[in-house]
């Protein structure tokens, strides 16, 4: 990257949208490799677990809302991307940048559906995945750049909530790809290491700066 390129990309701003989880610590790995990549990052420090995922969007717009930079780029991990999605939905006037998606079930949640079946499951996963759970009718806003990447490397648990799926664990690859999505690759790596990967975040960084990722780039409407 030459020094302009180098220059002009470090002043633009990531923002770092969490699933459920640790509600934004657990993207701390991630946050630190893309400041290497050149990027000012900022984390929207909300869990949607126990929030319906309207409620979410409404912080999460308005945190971008307060942004200094006009269109911040957006990278959403898991649930975090349908939390993004609803938020682009709610405010279609938002500008944003490249919108970068990590194990984001964007056509429904097999694993979040059999979980949902035994007791106490629908608590378990939260008010806001059990609401998506079945849906696959969901659009962005036309007009966006979204970049999807998969993971392919399953766990046992991903053979007994996905079974005969290739998948990371937790979300189905299919589950990752959908008609708004411009540019989608699958990783040989777990849900949980799609914020650890370095990979990833080489990945995460191509979209944001070209629109394509590095390896494995297809146009994911096409496999649908």
């Amino acid at each position: 990257m030459s020094q302009p390129e180098l220059e002009k990309q470090m002043t633009e701003t990531v923002v770092l949208v969490p699933g459920i989880g640790l509600g934004g610590l657990d993207l701390y790995v991630l946050a630190r490799l893309l400041r290497k990549h050149g990027y000012i990052v900022k984390t929207f420090w909300r869990n949607p677990w126990r929030r319906d995922l309207a409620g979410t969007a409404q912080l999460l717009s308005e945190m971008l809302a307060i942004q200094e930079t006009e269109k911040p780029h957006l990278v959403a991990y898991s649930l975090g991307g349908l939390v993004v999605q609803q938020m682009l939905r709610d405010n279609l006037q938002q500008k944003v940048g490249r919108i970068v998606l990590l194990g984001v079930p964007l056509s429904g949640c097999l694993a979040a559906r059999r979980v949902m079946k035994v007791p106490g499951g629908r608590w378990f996963i939260g008010k806001a995945l059990a609401s998506v759970a079945t849906k696959t009718d969901s659009h962005f806003p036309v007009g966006l750049e979204i970049g999807s990447i998969a993971g392919s490397f399953n766990f046992l648990l991903g053979l007994i909530l996905c079974p005969r799926k290739q998948n990371d664990t937790l979300v189905c690859v299919e589950e990752t790809k959908h008609p708004d999505v411009s540019a989608h690759c699958v990783l040989f790596v777990s849900h949980t290491s799609l914020v650890l990967s370095e990979e990833v975040s080489k990945n995460a960084d191509c979209f944001i700066r070209t629109g394509a990722f590095l390896v494995n780039s297809e146009k994911a409407v096409e496999k649908l």
